[in-house]
């Protein structure tokens, strides 16, 4: 018995071991430029961090079967799973609300400068 729990115990031990890890690298926008602040989180967990000021990031993970999630204002989300790569460059999509929002935007302002020079 104190053989087999022993067995266990070294098991449970070297998987924990192998399946830590990093996961790094650099989040960009479809032409290429860092997308700074891109909010990077583990789906199931409180696990969050962002990427820096020239758009990489890099963290530890403890399972190989983790998805994070990468998302950030006015693009689509993207899903990664530490399974299929341990350093990864992802690209982000604009989202098509996100062009819908800026027009809106830069319309309304429009009508105000309009009123402002009016006068």
């Amino acid at each position: 018995m104190r053989f087999l729990t022993t067995v266990v115990l070294l098991y449970v031990g070297l998987t924990s071991a192998i399946a830590q890890g990093q996961m790094k690298g650099t989040v960009t926008d479809a032409k290429g430029k860092p997308i700074v602040g891109a909010k990077i989180s583990e789906t199931g967990t409180n696990f969050v961090t962002y990427t820096r000021l020239d758009g990489t990031y890099s963290f530890q993970y403890n399972r190989t079967s983790s998805v994070y999630v990468v998302s950030s204002e006015g693009f689509t989300p993207k899903e990664i799973k530490v399974a299929e790569r341990r350093s990864s460059n992802i690209t982000l999509r604009n989202s098509a609300g996100a062009n819908v929002k800026a027009l809106e935007a830069a319309k309304n302002q429009g009508g105000f400068f309009r009123k402002l020079f009016r006068s």
